[in-house]
């Protein structure tokens, strides 16, 4: 009998201006959403990242970049994209924790 593989899951915490940059891509959200990805944000910055968003597509509508139909979708649908495949850690951990993340990353 064959062996079945799993798919590995992968466990990220995210930046947040990393996280606006995607989620005003249809590419970007999609890839947010992807099951294999756990997808991590501190929470203090969560409401940052909707709060930019926001003002990311006001700025692309003012600037004549999208219609305001199309402004409207494009934050519900990175609104709903951060909702539902962001999950906030506490801020406390999250420091904690960066130290590590960084020799990692530098190594």
């Amino acid at each position: 009998m064959a062996k079945q593989l799993l798919p590995k899951l992968m466990r990220l915490v995210v930046d947040a201006s990393v996280l606006v940059a995607e989620l005003l891509r249809m590419r970007g959200r999609a890839l947010v959403a992807h099951p294999q990805l756990d997808l991590f944000l501190a929470a203090d910055t969560f409401s940052e990242t909707a709060h930019e968003l926001r003002r990311r597509v006001a700025q692309l509508e003012r600037h004549g970049q999208v219609t305001p139909e199309e402004a409207e979708q494009l934050l519900d649908g990175s609104l709903s994209a951060l909702d539902l495949a962001v999950s906030t850690v506490p801020s406390t951990l999250y420091v904690k924790r960066s130290g590590e993340a960084t020799a990692t990353y530098t190594s």
